[in-house]
């Protein structure tokens, strides 16, 4: 587990996989993923069977210190331990509020764990270019634009850019942004 000020990170397990489903198939939570096919409760259970013994792959249940209720699921997938990189996602629940500062706040613990656990060297993400939400969200805590994939997506009858976005573990410790820095100064040591 993964403990801050305000939330922590808990390994996903069976019983938050109908949680997550449910995330998952909203209307809000699909519509900034790739991959657009409804989750049935069989292929959740296959899923969760999959990454539950998987080396490459890890999920996690984000709650709230002071509400102990979950607000989203934050991943690391693709992990690749001989070239030290990673590909991180979140998604949060639609049904609730969380502060601007509980979400960076995880994606913080998230980014610690696999820059100085894991000893990634970069983690990376891949981004829908039209949501300008989650591109907010990774370049307020550090990733930077690699690059554009034109056309790379498809689906409502058009083809989608992706936008690729990457922190390296340098930058991460060494050159915070001031959102990082500030919880940075609030970890003990």
């Amino acid at each position: 587990m993964l403990v801050g000020k305000n939330v922590r990170l808990r390994i996903l397990d069976s019983t938050d996989t109908e949680y997550m489903r449910r995330l998952r198939n909203s209307p809000d939570v699909i519509r900034g993923f790739q991959w657009r096919n409804f989750i049935s409760d069989v292929r959740q259970a296959a899923f969760y069977e999959s990454v539950s013994v998987s080396s490459e792959q890890m999920y996690f249940i984000a709650e709230s210190l002071h509400e102990a209720q979950p607000f989203g699921v934050y991943f690391i997938r693709n992990l690749d331990h001989r070239n030290q990189r990673g590909e991180n996602g979140v998604f949060l629940d639609p049904q609730r509020t969380t502060t601007g500062v509980e979400s960076i706040e995880a994606a913080f613990l998230l980014l610690e764990y696999e820059f100085t656990y894991l000893n990634l060297h970069k983690v990376c993400a891949e981004v829908l270019s039209e949501n300008t939400r989650a591109i907010r969200f990774n370049e307020a805590i550090g990733m930077q634009c690699e690059g554009v994939l034109r056309q790379h997506v498809y689906y409502d009858g058009a083809f989608r850019d992706l936008s690729q976005f990457c922190l390296f573990r340098d930058d991460f410790l060494n050159r915070p942004t001031p959102v990082i820095r500030s919880l940075l100064a609030t970890r003990k040591t």
